[in-house]
């Protein structure tokens, strides 16, 4: 279930707009910032050793080495950690994910473990330097769903329209990973998604937009407690990146 209010700080911005009440007891949105973060995914499974050797040590030093500046998202193929999502499959369409282990950085696919990408990272950072937009997002667990509120504002004209991703991962699963046997736990896996259409032509600065959506959770999840939402917002092509936002706190 979708809600969404367009606020409209100039004629002729395309949106759906219908009210949108938050609950006394709901987390509040965090803050909406200029800054850019990079987004990246790590299409990866436990059972792949090159994704073992080389993705998941690549993403997590991308994560630690540029704390606060990305949002990751390891998305796993069917393994032993997660089953077949819906999600899942509209991702690996999106970005043309083939076999694993591969990258997206911002809207772009590459080759898992190379030096490349460190470089697209920079790449992404350096060029966004105050970012089209912001975008603050909470969640809350309501038994199986995870209820999330969100907040984008505009701080640039843009010609393009926007789409979110929301996605919500889970940290902290037990589990072993082929190539890597020091690993024992897996972080930032994909669980549950959707895509949402904010805005189907041009958006003026200053626009702003806010809803809410429900993500149901699989019943592979181990602990609900380790969820977290990851917000990223793209052009309507899904062509290029936009900025992201997430609950966690890197």
């Amino acid at each position: 279930m979708k809600k969404i209010t367009v606020v409209m700080a100039f004629a002729g911005i395309i949106g759906l707009a219908v009210s949108c009440k938050k609950e006394a007891n709901e987390s509040e949105v965090n803050n909406i910032s200029t800054t850019y973060k990079a987004f990246v995914i790590d299409w990866t499974a436990d059972w792949c050793n090159p994704c073992g050797q080389n993705a998941v040590p690549a993403m997590a030093a991308a994560l630690k080495n540029y704390q606060y500046q990305i949002v990751g998202v390891s998305l796993h193929k069917k393994d032993g950690i997660v089953a077949n999502y819906d999600i899942t499959d509209k991702l690996k369409e999106a970005f043309d994910l083939a076999g694993t282990p591969q990258f997206v950085v911002g809207a772009e696919s590459l080759q898992a473990g190379s030096v490349s990408i460190d470089g697209k990272i920079k790449t992404q950072l350096g060029a966004n330097g105050q970012a089209y937009c912001g975008i603050g997002v909470s969640k809350k667990i309501d038994g199986n769903t995870v209820k999330v509120n969100y907040n984008l504002k505009f701080f640039k004209d843009y010609a393009d329209g926007a789409k979110v991703l929301f996605i919500a991962i889970e940290n902290h699963i037990p589990g072993t990973q082929t190539g890597n046997p020091s690993l024992k736990e897996h972080n930032e896996v994909a669980r549950a998604g959707d895509f949402s259409s904010i805005v189907t032509g041009a958006i003026s600065k200053g626009a702003s937009f806010e809803g809410s959506i429900d993500l149901p959770l699989p019943a592979d999840v181990v602990n609900k407690d380790n969820i977290e939402v990851v917000a990223v917002v793209f052009n309507n092509g899904i062509t290029a990146h936009l900025n992201a936002n997430s609950t966690a706190t890197h």
